[in-house]
C-alpha cells in the first residue's frame, strides 16, 4: 500500500513540474513581447489617430532643428538638438497619461512647453490639409493679444523679456510659432484670440501687426477681447480640438505665460511651489468627461463664460 502511493507520488511530480515549467514560459513570452511591444510602440493601446500624430510628432522632434524660423538662425538651430530626448520624454508621457507636469525654472522649462506646442501645431494643421481630420478650432487664451500675430518674426522692443531674447533656445519659441502660427491658419485651422480688454496693451507697433494678421487671415483667425481686465494666471494658455473622419473629438491644451510676461528671476508660475520654479502644464487625450483635459478645457470655458461674450460660443460650436 505505501509503496503504491509512493509510486503515484513519484509518477506526479515530473507532471507538476512540466506544468510549471510550461507556466513559466508562458508568463516569461509574455512579459518580454510585451515589454519588446512598448518598446517598438509605447502608445499602441490609443486611439489610432492618436497613435498617427504621436508618430508624425516624433518625427519632427527628430528633425526639430528643421522647424520653421529655426533653420534660419544657426546660432539656435545649433544648440536645439540638446533638447530632443526630453522632448521625446514628454510627448511620451503626455500621449500615454493624458497629462504632464513639466516644473522646472522658465529658463529649462518653458523650451519643451513652447516647442511641443508648436510642434502639435504644425502637425494638426498639416493633418487638418491632409484631409486626415475634419475640423480643427484653437484658441488662444492669454492676458494681451497672441504673441506670435504681434510679430512677423523679428523681434521688437517689449515682444518679450530679455532674459529671453538673450537666450537662443527660448527665443526660438517666439521665431518658429509666429510661422507656424500663420501656417495653422493658411491650412484651414479655425483660431480664436482670447485677452481682457482692458488689460495690458500691446505696443503700437505690435498692435498694428496683430491687426494686419486679423484682416489677412479674417476667416480663420478671429479676435476676441473678454470685457475684464485681467485673466487668472492658472487659466493662461491655450487648446485646440480636433475630430478624426469619424467625428470622434480630441483635444490638446497647454498652460503657458506668454513670452513678455515672465519675471526677470524665473518666479512666475501658473503653480507657485516654494522652489521658485514655473509648472507648465499639457494635456493631450480624447475629449470626454472621465479625461483630465475635458476638465481643463471647461473651467477655461466656464471664465469665459461667465465674462459674457455669447460670440466666442457660436463661433466655436
Amino acid at each position: 500500500m505505501d509503496r503504491t502511493r509512493n509510486s503515484s507520488r513519484n509518477y506526479l511530480k515530473p507532471c507538476y513540474v512540466l506544468t510549471i515549467i510550461t507556466i513559466a514560459i508562458c508568463i516569461w513570452t509574455s512579459l518580454v513581447y510585451g515589454a519588446a511591444k512598448d518598446d517598438a510602440n509605447p502608445v499602441w493601446n490609443k486611439d489610432p489617430l492618436i497613435q498617427h500624430i504621436y508618430w508624425q510628432v516624433i518625427k519632427s522632434i527628430e528633425h526639430l532643428e528643421d522647424l520653421p524660423g529655426i533653420k534660419d538662425v544657426p546660432k539656435i538651430a545649433k544648440s536645439i538638438s540638446i533638447l530632443k530626448p526630453g522632448l521625446k520624454k514628454f510627448w511620451t508621457r503626455l500621449v500615454q497619461e493624458g497629462f504632464v507636469i513639466i516644473e522646472e525654472t522658465d529658463k529649462v522649462g518653458r523650451p519643451y512647453a513652447v516647442y511641443l506646442q508648436a510642434i502639435i501645431e504644425d502637425t494638426l494643421s498639416s493633418e487638418l490639409q491632409k484631409g486626415q481630420l475634419t475640423s480643427l478650432k484653437g484658441v488662444i487664451h492669454t492676458p494681451m493679444p497672441a504673441t506670435p500675430f504681434c510679430t512677423e518674426g523679428k523681434i521688437s522692443k517689449d515682444l518679450m523679456v530679455t532674459t529671453i531674447e538673450k537666450d537662443y533656445l527660448r527665443l526660438g519659441t517666439v521665431l518658429c510659432r509666429a510661422i507656424i502660427a500663420r501656417e495653422y491658419l493658411s491650412r484651414g485651422g479655425q483660431l480664436d484670440i482670447i485677452y481682457p480688454k482692458y488689460g495690458k496693451p500691446r505696443r503700437l507697433d505690435q498692435w498694428k501687426i496683430y491687426q494686419e494678421t486679423l484682416k489677412k487671415y479674417s476667416v480663420c483667425l478671429k479676435d476676441h477681447p473678454l470685457d475684464c481686465i485681467s485673466m487668472n494666471k492658472d487659466l493662461v494658455g491655450a487648446y485646440y480640438l480636433f475630430k478624426d473622419l469619424k467625428e470622434k473629438e480630441f483635444a490638446f491644451a497647454i498652460s503657458a505665460s506668454q513670452a513678455n510676461d515672465v519675471p526677470e528671476k524665473n518666479i512666475f508660475g501658473f503653480w507657485f511651489n516654494l522652489r521658485g520654479k514655473t509648472v507648465f502644464g499639457l494635456w493631450f487625450d480624447e475629449l470626454k468627461a472621465s479625461t483630465s483635459i475635458y476638465k481643463r478645457i471647461s473651467e477655461v470655458e466656464k471664465f469665459i463664460k461667465e465674462r459674457d461674450f455669447p460670440l466666442f460660443y457660436k463661433h466655436s460650436s
